[in-house]
């Protein structure tokens, strides 16, 4: 009759993973990794930043949409609002954040 550390034993692989087979497995996690970033990540960086500098170069004149999908004209500019009029006599006031692009860059 078998005992149980004798059970163990036979049960316990003969030799440990050796280090190359443990990077080995890492590897296909840090690929997806790095894919997920090219193709997630920095496009989306890069898209933030362009929305930011348009922010900040906004003008009085310019032909804007909101984030709501409100389209106006900027009539002025604050350190951190916009008023946007978006029909003859109707002026709204959004923070520069929910200022997304330009009236005339979705038309073209």
């Amino acid at each position: 009759m078998n005992t149980l550390p004798q059970v163990l034993l036979q049960a316990a692989p003969a030799a440990g993973p050796s280090a190359e087979s443990g990077l080995m497995s890492l590897l296909p996690l840090v690929l997806m990794f790095v894919a997920f970033y090219f193709f997630l990540i920095a496009p989306q960086r890069k898209q933030q930043k362009a929305i930011a500098k348009f922010q900040a170069e906004l003008k009085i004149g310019d032909s804007v949409m909101t984030s709501a999908g409100i389209f106006g004209k900027v009539v002025s500019l604050q350190d951190s609002k916009v008023t946007v009029q978006v029909a003859e006599g109707v002026k709204l006031v959004f923070l520069r954040t929910a200022i997304l692009s330009s009236d005339d860059a979705k038309a073209s």
